[in-house]
C-alpha cells in the first residue's frame, strides 16, 4: 500500500534561508557602518573572510564595497580601493548593474582621496552613463554630488554648480533628504571658492536649519559634521571668528565621534589658524598638532605642508623653532612633488626656487607670509607644467602623448566598452597656408577644434594628432553612431569661416572604424586602420566619409 504523502512534512528551503540570512548580515553591516565605522571595519573584515569561505558572490561584492567606502572615509583609500576593484569585478560577473554602478562611484571616491582626480573623473561618469541607461534615478542623483565634487577639484567651478542643482532637483523630487543636504552644502563650498562669503554663509546656514528639521542617527548627523565644517569656514572669511570657533568645535567633536579623519582634520586645523588670529597660540598648538598626526597618519601631503606652515606662524615667536617649521615645510612639500620632477624635465626650475627659498629662510630674508605666497605660486607652477605637458598649445586640446596615456589606461583593458575612432583632416590644408598665409591656417585648426568640440558629448575623448589631423574617440557608441558623428563633424566643419578678409572656406575628411569589445586588440593594427580609411575618403574628394566596421577574428591578437 502506498505512504500516504499527507504524514510527510515539507523540507525547509535551506538555500533560501541562508539567502535571507546572508542579506540581513549585509543590511546589520550597513547599519553599523553608519552608526560606528571602526567597529563596522572589523566585523566587515570577519564578515568578508566568512563570505569568501562560502562562495556567497552577491553579499561577498556588496560587503566588499561597503568596506572600501569605510576605509576611504578613514583614512586608507588604498586599501579601500583594491576591496572595491574586487565588488566591482564580481558584480559585473553576477551581472549586477545597480551594484556596478555603486562600486564605480566608490572607485572614485577613493581615487579622489589619493589625489587621482583624472581617473576618478572617468569612473563617475562612467557610473552616471550606466545609471541613466538603467532608469536608476536614485543613483543619479547621489552620482551628481561625487561629480560636482570632481569638478570642483579640478577647477571647474560653474560646472560643479550646475551638476550639484541638478542632482537637487532630482533628489527633491524622488524625498532624497540627505542627496539634497549634500548637494547644498557643495553649493556653498563653492561659493567660497570663488570667494563669494556672504552667499556662502546663507547657503550653509540654510543647509543646517534643514539638518536640524529631522536630526537622525547615521548618514544624517555625519552629515551635520560636513555642513558645520562649511558654515564654520564661511563665518571665518566673514571674519566672525567667535562664531566660527563654536561652530568648528561642533563639527570636530560629530567628525571625531563618526571617525570622519577627512573633516576632523580640516576642522582641527581651522581651529588652529582661528586661534593664530585671535592670538591664543598655545590652543591653536594643540590642534595643529592633533592634525599633523592625523595627516601623516593618513599620508596627506598637501595637509601636512599647510599645517607646518601655519605651525611656523605659532612658534614665530622663536627664531630657531619658526626655521624648523619652515625646514619641515620645505621637506613637505619635496615629498610631494617628488613624482612629477622625476617625469617633467620643466620642473628642474621649479628645484632652483625651493633651494633660493631655503637660503632665504636660513639669512632670514623673508617673513612667513611671503614664503606661503611663494610656496602657492611653485604648487600652481607644478600643475600648469604638468597640464601643458599633455596639451596642444594652439587649439587646447589634448596631445599625442595624451592620446597614448589615454590608450594605455583605457583602450588596452582586457575588459572594456566598444568604441569608434574617428580620424579627420582639413582637406588641402596646405593650400589654404599657402595661399592665405599660416595665420589664416592656424585660426581654422583652432576654430575647428573649438567648434567640433561643442558637439561631441561628455565621454568622447577629443585630441589632436598632430598637423591637422584630429582623434575623436566615441566609446561606447555603436559603428553606425560612430559615422553619424562623422556626418556632424564634416557639416559643422562646412559652416567655418576662418578668415574675415580672404573667402576662405574649409572642408574635412573623415576616417571611421568601429572596434568591438573583444578581450584585447593591437592599437596600432587599429590606427593603421583608421588611417587608411582616412586616405581613401581623401581619394574620394573633399568632405567625404569612409567607415569600417571590424571583427575580432579581423584583429591582430596582442603579445
Amino acid at each position: 500500500m502506498p505512504r500516504s504523502t499527507a504524514l510527510l512534512s515539507p523540507l525547509p528551503n535551506t538555500h533560501s534561508s541562508r539567502e535571507a540570512q546572508r542579506t540581513r548580515e549585509v543590511a546589520d553591516f550597513a547599519a553599523l557602518r553608519a552608526a560606528n565605522p571602526n567597529s563596522a571595519l572589523t566585523h566587515g573584515l570577519e564578515l568578508v573572510k566568512r563570505l569568501r569561505d562560502e562562495n556567497a558572490q552577491s553579499a561577498l561584492a556588496t560587503c566588499l564595497r561597503h568596506l572600501g567606502s569605510i576605509l576611504a572615509e578613514t583614512g586608507n583609500p588604498q586599501a579601500g580601493l583594491k576591496h572595491v576593484v574586487e565588488s566591482e569585478t564580481i558584480f559585473r560577473q553576477i551581472g549586477d548593474v545597480q551594484g556596478i554602478v555603486a562600486a564605480l562611484a566608490v572607485q572614485a571616491t577613493c581615487l579622489t582621496a589619493q589625489g587621482m582626480y583624472q581617473r576618478a573623473l572617468r569612473n563617475s561618469l562612467s557610473a552616471m552613463r550606466l545609471a541613466r541607461e538603467s532608469s536608476l534615478r536614485d543613483d543619479v542623483a547621489r552620482l551628481s554630488s561625487g561629480l560636482g565634487n570632481l569638478y570642483r577639484m579640478t577647477g571647474k567651478t560653474q560646472l560643479a554648480v550646475l551638476t550639484y542643482r541638478s542632482g537637487m532637483r532630482l533628489a527633491s523630487r524622488l524625498k532624497l533628504r540627505d542627496v539634497y543636504l549634500a548637494g547644498l552644502n557643495n553649493v556653498a563650498m563653492c561659493a567660497l571658492d570663488i570667494g563669494d562669503y556672504s552667499r556662502a554663509l546663507r547657503l550653509a546656514s540654510r543647509a543646517l536649519r534643514f539638518c536640524a528639521v529631522k536630526p537622525g542617527a547615521g548618514g544624517s548627523s555625519a552629515m551635520e559634521g560636513y555642513v558645520k565644517h562649511t558654515l564654520g569656514e564661511a563665518l571665518f572669511a566673514c571674519g566672525k571668528l567667535d562664531d566660527s570657533m563654536h561652530m568648528m568645535r561642533d563639527a570636530y567633536a560629530i567628525a571625531r565621534a563618526r571617525n570622519l579623519s577627512t573633516v576632523e582634520r580640516k576642522c582641527a586645523i581651522a581651529l588652529g589658524r582661528i586661534g593664530i588670529h585671535q592670538g591664543d597660540f598655545d590652543f591653536a598648538k594643540e590642534y595643529l598638532d592633533l592634525a599633523h598626526f592625523s595627516a601623516i597618519d593618513t599620508d596627506d601631503r598637501h595637509a601636512i605642508l599647510e599645517i607646518s606652515l601655519l605651525q611656523a606662524q605659532v612658534v614665530s615667536r622663536d627664531g630657531q623653532a619658526a626655521n624648523g617649521w619652515i625646514a619641515r615645510s620645505l621637506t613637505s612639500l619635496n615629498s610631494l612633488d617628488h613624482a612629477l620632477k622625476m617625469q617633467r624635465r620643466e620642473v628642474l626650475e621649479f628645484e632652483q626656487e625651493l633651494e633660493e627659498m631655503r637660503e632665504d629662510v636660513e639669512l632670514g630674508r623673508i617673513k612667513q607670509v611671503e614664503l606661503a605666497a611663494r610656496l602657492n605660486a611653485t604648487q600652481r607652477r607644478a600643475q600648469e607644467l604638468a597640464v601643458a605637458a599633455n596639451t596642444d598649445a594652439l587649439t587646447g586640446l589634448r596631445n599625442r602623448r595624451a592620446l597614448s596615456e589615454f590608450v594605455d589606461a583605457v583602450l588596452n583593458k582586457p575588459s572594456r566598452e566598444p568604441y569608434s575612432i574617428l580620424m579627420f583632416d582639413i582637406d588641402r590644408f596646405k593650400a589654404i597656408n599657402d595661399a592665405f598665409g599660416h595665420p589664416v591656417g592656424d585660426h581654422a585648426l583652432a576654430l575647428l577644434a573649438g567648434s567640433v568640440h561643442n558637439i561631441l558629448r561628455a565621454g568622447d575623448e577629443f585630441f589632436r594628432y598632430g598637423g591637422d589631423e584630429f582623434i575623436v574617440i566615441a566609446t561606447g557608441r555603436g559603428a553606425g553612431n560612430g559615422v553619424r558623428l562623422a556626418e556632424e563633424i564634416t557639416r559643422v566643419a562646412r559652416a567655418l569661416s576662418p578668415s574675415n578678409i580672404d573667402p576662405v572656406s574649409i572642408s574635412v575628411s573623415v576616417g571611421v572604424v568601429y572596434v568591438p569589445a573583444v578581450t584585447l586588440v593591437d592599437w596600432a593594427d587599429v590606427m593603421e586602420r583608421v588611417d587608411a580609411s582616412l586616405l581613401q575618403a581623401k581619394a574620394q574628394g573633399r568632405g567625404c566619409i569612409v567607415g569600417q566596421r571590424l571583427t575580432p577574428a579581423s584583429l591582430r591578437s596582442v603579445n
